[in-house]
């Protein structure tokens, strides 16, 4: 973990722009956070269940087809139905989801289904839809992955993982001195062997497999 201000520190460090005001704070405060969301995207991409949380339940009723998505919802690993209404670890069912050209196809087949319902989800957009609808209602639990966190105080902090925040110290002063027109070819080979660093380490979080 780093703070916000440490980040911004040491991107001035790496520019040599610690006494220089040609960059402003407010500008590198932009740098910065434009910074941790690619190396956010990167952690996420090569290893899908970093920063993931805990599971968010909710429920549907029986005049319901979806759910509206949290607004911190940024991509979805899996959603669970409960096959009671308890909620227990045991009671637990993966939903699977369902191609757009399948959206009607269920529509007619619920009434086949007896003992555990037939239910699919999609996202679309900012909701999450759920087939067939008259199967919908019950209790759910969405994994997914937040959106990236924006920094705003010095106070705040970034968790890179395994000190994979020098990604995002070495990008911002990349930024600070194409502002300045200056040379970044050294600092854009850094970026690049701490990019192949963290795509070759980060997909082996779960070693034991």
């Amino acid at each position: 973990m780093v703070t916000f201000l440490s980040i911004r520190q040491q991107a001035r460090l790496r520019s040599d722009m610690v006494q220089s005001n040609f960059v402003t704070e407010a500008e590198l405060k932009l740098y910065v956070n434009s910074s941790v969301k690619e190396l956010y995207d990167l952690l996420v991409s090569t290893y899908d269940d970093y920063y993931i949380g805990s599971p968010l339940e909710f429920t549907v009723t029986g005049t319901e087809d979806g759910y509206s998505l949290p607004t911190d919802f940024y991509k979805l690993r899996g959603l669970d139905r409960s096959i009671d209404s308890s909620g227990a670890a045991s009671s637990w069912w993966t939903v699977d989801n369902f191609n757009f050209a399948e959206r009607n196809r269920y529509n007619y087949q619920a009434a086949l289904v007896r003992i555990f319902p037939l239910v699919k989800y999609r996202v679309f957009g900012s909701s999450l839809k759920l087939i067939p609808q008259t199967n919908a209602a019950g209790l759910y639990q969405l994994w997914y992955v937040p959106k990236c966190p924006e920094l705003v105080a010095d106070g705040d902090e970034f968790d890179g993982i395994s000190g994979w925040e020098d990604y995002v110290v070495v990008d911002a002063a990349i930024k600070m001195l194409q502002k300045q027109e200056d040379d970044v070819s050294v600092l854009v080979a850094q970026k690049e062997a701490l990019k192949m660093r963290i795509e070759a380490m980060a997909a082996d979080r779960d070693a034991g497999t």
